[in-house]
């Protein structure tokens, strides 16, 4: 829906600045922190929960490529997370469960936060730049290469790795998962202008948890896990849910399927100009993984980084990292890439090794 909010209402540029050069926290601050935590902690005890955990670990994987070719899972398992980590190993039938490595050190505990609230910081600086006012194509360039920064910024391939299984979990997975979304309840949470993408309603839902996972924040998609968990029909076979309205209007506060955006902007030479089109989804959270993988092999090829990751990430993510949280290395990316760049010879694609 169009943002009707007044420029004079709109942080400036300049309060983004303010934000994205801080360099100190208050007590205050790190209290915060700290209490934020103790309710942020309930997603490690899904991800550690036997049930829950597998099937996360089965689930199709989403990735950047699947969404830019289309690539929707057509009927999509539909769960009650809350209600499937109370039952019991029973409600993954034969599924082995000695694959999963699911204890927690108390180190895997801390990068499972830092993983957390760092993707969770990006999606709150790019929810800030969307909302700023200004009418200067440069402007709006600096601004958007400030998020970009903040969603490529990692202190190593371990953490960048830690933050796309996160994103997976959290972003992906149990988004899918609110209110048991599927093709039938999916207009509940829009508005009817909101349907742009494709007649396909597949399609339109894997944009829609696309989208809920790029603008709700982890406590956001925490609260509504919980509350849709408990709308079940009662003995008289009627739901106990929010209605069509309040459902749109959280989704609406949260900056959900919201058309603002500085769209008419002037160059230096003050010609009227279209703005850049913005959107940060899962593949920023996988670029962050290339660009760390570019720093360990600085001798070869970036197009031949990208190959290799796309085909690591396509085919040997699930059955070596996903799930596996309190367990992950690096160590079986690396191997599989040196593997693979190695076999790149010069057979007239351009894919060959640089010494």
């Amino acid at each position: 829906m169009p943002d009707t909010t007044p420029d004079s209402s709109r942080p400036s540029i300049a309060d983004f600045e303010v934000c994205y050069n801080a360099n100190t926290i208050s007590e205050a601050q790190v209290w915060d922190i700290v209490a934020r935590w103790q309710g942020l902690r309930e997603f490690q005890h899904l991800y550690v929960n036997s049930n829950v955990n597998a099937k996360f670990s089965g689930s199709p994987l989403v990735s950047m490529w699947d969404s830019t070719e289309g690539n929707i899972e057509d009927s999509p398992e539909i769960l009650n997370i809350v209600d499937l980590a109370r039952k019991g190993k029973s409600a993954v039938g034969n599924i082995d469960q000695t694959k999963f490595s699911l204890s927690f050190s108390a180190a895997a505990t801390v990068r499972f936060y830092k993983a957390l609230t760092n993707y969770w910081l990006a999606t709150e600086a790019k929810k800030l730049a969307h909302q700023c006012s200004y009418t200067l194509l440069s402007s709006s360039l600096c601004l958007w290469e400030r998020v970009q920064y903040i969603f490529d910024d990692r202190s190593g391939l371990q953490e960048s790795l830690d933050v796309l299984e996160v994103y997976d979990f959290v972003c992906q997975f149990l988004c899918k998962h609110i209110d048991h979304v599927d093709k039938d309840s999916l207009d509940h949470w829009l508005y009817e202008q909101d349907w742009f993408m494709n007649e396909d309603l597949y399609f339109d839902n894997g944009y829609f948890i696309t989208q809920l996972g790029a603008h709700l924040s982890p406590p956001d998609i925490l609260e509504l896990l919980f509350l849709t968990s408990v709308w079940e029909e009662n003995e008289d076979g009627h739901r106990q849910t929010w209605s069509r309205e309040k459902r749109r209007t959280y989704l609406q506060a949260r900056g959900s399927f919201d058309s603002f955006a500085a769209d008419h902007l002037v160059n230096d030479a003050g010609v009227a100009v279209m703005a850049p089109v913005i959107f940060f989804a899962v593949e920023h959270v996988e670029d962050a993984c290339e660009l760390q993988l570019r720093e360990a092999f600085p001798e070869i090829r970036p197009r031949n980084i990208a190959v290799a990751w796309e085909q690591y990430r396509r085919t040997l993510w699930l059955p070596q990292l996903r799930g596996q949280f309190g367990s992950m290395s690096p160590r079986p990316l690396l191997a599989f890439i040196t593997e693979v760049v190695e076999s790149l010879k010069d057979d007239g694609s351009g894919l060959r090794r640089i010494a």
